[in-house]
């Protein structure tokens, strides 16, 4: 924040000095023609400094739409280079014990722990980056703001390859397996393994922002939790799935809701559906579902004529049901929370242990689900909620985690043979990482070089 400050001033300076310059008596050719530019910097800096959230932001949603994922990703990395360890160690441990009695053999398994080790490198090069990148985004660009603000352009162009580097390594890095399986997967399926991107909404076609969805493949298998990121979620399925039966479930808080979507193949859906950069994206309904927030899930039963939402926080819930026949109202919460106060149209409900009408295991969530019958009429619901942080209110990362490697992975069945595996260690880890890398870095190096120039910048200012 203190960088941008600075730069900000530093652009008013630009400002000043230009007028200085064109206000100088003196007709120095080789000073004069510093005052356009350094006006016209100090309104190009200044915007900079003043919009980098809204770059920041843009750089985001960029990064969301390709189908990045930095959690994702980074756990990814981690658990790589963890296997990796542990694979050099047992065959270093193995070539160790049988150099003696078969010392051809050691040899081979020594040559596979070279290349398994430098594999770990680009693996660790990679991890550091990402972390660097994930954890030091505001203090790149600012920093390169700052370096831009300088005046008479002294250090415009390494500011410039700062704010460049930081965008593009923000938004690529992310999508770095994404560019993997582009590499290994054959020719011929390149382009036909579409991200399906899966927009989940209520009972009354709102968006629902938060929670989970589950898979059920026609084999009865299920794959879930599966997150939500902004109202969306993406799911990669290989072509030989694509045709396949499916069933997507809004997967919250014990439960798994039906949705619209039930014995049906994915390229069926994509025909008649949208598409934002060529991803297919597929609208979803989650029947008797009204809202999802932090391991709280508010649904219904039958369907009302309306439901207005006033409040849906850790500690309050507060709506109004307008119904023509009885219906009951679902109030689903982790173990991390406890009912202390419930209103029904100013009426408090005394025992309200009366309401609990089953409890549920959500993977390794806890929890209960409450239920108030409503007559037919305009009714007003108010809940007071008691927060424990020290307790789960969603599934672990792990079991997230592994879901979501399940639906990466549906289609994976090369890499069972262990010839395939380190084929696929010595052309992906050892080529892949710095081929990605570098592409990342001249998309930089362009970018850079637009920011940073004076002619272009004049013409677009």
């Amino acid at each position: 924040m203190y960088l941008l400050l600075i730069a900000y001033y530093l652009s008013i300076l630009n400002f000043y000095l230009g007028a200085l310059i064109y206000a100088l008596p003196i007709p120095l050719t080789g000073l004069k023609r510093w005052a356009p530019k350094l006006i016209v910097d100090a309104f190009f800096i200044a915007s900079l400094a003043l919009s980098i959230d809204v770059i920041i932001n843009i750089a985001k949603f960029i990064q969301y739409m390709l189908g990045g994922n930095w959690s994702i990703f980074i756990d990814t990395v981690r658990s790589n280079i963890a296997l990796r360890s542990i694979i050099i160690i047992g065959l270093d441990s193995l070539a160790s014990y049988i150099r003696l009695v078969l010392p051809g053999v050691a040899r081979i398994i020594r040559m596979s722990v070279n290349v398994l080790s430098i594999s770990l490198y680009a693996l660790i090069a990679i991890y550091i980056l990402s972390v660097f990148i994930y954890k030091s985004l505001w203090l790149l660009t600012s920093l390169g703001i700052a370096f831009m603000s300088i005046p008479f352009r002294i250090a415009r162009n390494g500011g410039a390859f700062l704010l460049s580097f930081a965008l593009v390594f923000y938004i690529g890095l992310p999508l770095y397996y994404s560019f993997l399986s582009i590499l290994f997967s054959p020719y011929q399926l390149r382009f036909t393994s579409p991200i399906t991107q899966v927009y989940i909404v209520n009972a009354f076609d709102e968006p629902i922002l938060d929670g989970y969805i589950g898979i059920e493949l026609k084999d009865g298998t299920y794959i879930g939790p599966i997150p939500l990121t902004y109202g969306y979620s993406l799911i990669n399925l290989f072509p030989n799935t694509l045709n396949d039966t499916i069933s997507l479930y809004f997967d919250a808080s014990g439960h798994q809701f039906y949705t619209n979507i039930s014995n049906t193949s994915i390229s069926l859906l994509c025909q008649d559906s949208s598409s934002t950069f060529g991803i297919c994206t597929i609208k979803t309904k989650a029947y008797g579902v009204l809202a999802y927030r932090d391991g709280i899930t508010l649904h219904v039963y039958p369907k009302p004529n309306n439901v207005d939402i006033y409040s849906f926080t850790n500690n309050r819930i507060s709506m109004k049901v307008d119904t023509d026949i009885d219906l009951e109202i679902y109030i689903s919460i982790s173990e991390a929370y406890s009912i202390t106060k419930m209103v029904i149209d100013n009426s408090i409900l005394n025992k309200i242990s009366d309401y609990l009408k089953y409890q549920w295991k959500w993977y390794d969530v806890f929890g209960n689900t409450y239920v108030v019958n409503l007559a037919p009429g305009t009714h007003t619901i108010d809940i007071e909620l008691n927060y424990d942080s020290s307790k789960k209110v969603e599934p672990s990362d792990s079991i997230i985690y592994y879901s979501i490697m399940n639906s990466m992975h549906l289609y994976d069945n090369s890499f069972l043979n262990i010839f395939d595996e380190f084929s696929r260690i010595l052309y992906i880890d050892i080529i892949g990482a710095p081929l990605y890398l570098s592409l990342l870095l001249s998309i930089s190096l362009g970018l850079s070089k637009l920011i940073g120039g004076s002619s272009r910048l004049r013409v677009i200012i």
